[in-house]
């Protein structure tokens, strides 16, 4: 940003004496274990009639909607969870945005590394913002968590040991039509 003597203001850059702040004052860098990653993916990754499901923050919806669900504009918005899928994935499964859909797995590994059964519903949002093979769904959407459905296992994440609950695998099917998308704006949320 420029500021009014046309000079660049903001947030400094870090770091630029050179001095981290580390015990010994010097930058830290972490090479992964490429080895483990690919363990990893042998282990969480999806078979042939699987998707990567991937999970995040959407940002109009705040957090665990603790304080959205009171708010009837956003509720009404987005009454129930949605899952983002390609294009070329919902043709395959002939899912339109609106459909209601089931992601079911039956291998997501717990934080003790058990094999466990999840599932979950949510409508389909039809996106070219995920690749083809991958859904993105909303980990945080009231009676329809996704972390039923992705990896809490922190031994499956070699690079940080933390709870990942961001990636799994799981079969998606088509349970029927809805009318939400007279509802649900199904625009596309990749705007820049």
């Amino acid at each position: 940003m420029i500021g009014y003597d046309g000079r660049p203001t903001g947030t400094p850059r870090l770091h630029t004496d050179l001095k981290f702040k580390g015990s010994n004052g010097k930058s830290n860098f972490v090479t992964a274990d490429l080895d483990a990653i690919k363990d990893r993916q042998a282990l969480l990754g999806p078979n042939s009639d699987e998707f990567w499901v991937l999970s995040g923050r959407v940002n109009h919806l705040w957090q665990s909607l603790y304080d959205d669900k009171r708010k009837p504009h956003l509720i009404q918005r987005y009454p129930v969870s949605f899952i983002e899928i390609n294009p070329d994935d919902a043709t395959r499964l002939e899912v339109i945005s609106g459909d209601l859909v089931a992601l079911e797995s039956d291998r997501v590994r717990t934080a003790d590394a058990d094999r466990a059964l999840g599932e979950i519903s949510a409508v389909a949002y039809v996106s070219d913002s995920v690749q083809p093979g991958t859904i993105f769904a909303m980990f945080h959407y009231p009676g329809s968590p996704v972390n039923a459905v992705v990896t809490a296992d922190a031994a499956s994440s070699p690079i940080n040991p933390r709870q990942p609950f961001k990636f799994g695998r799981t079969r998606l099917t088509r349970i029927g039509s809805t009318d939400l998308a007279d509802v649900i704006p199904f625009a596309p949320r990749n705007v820049v």
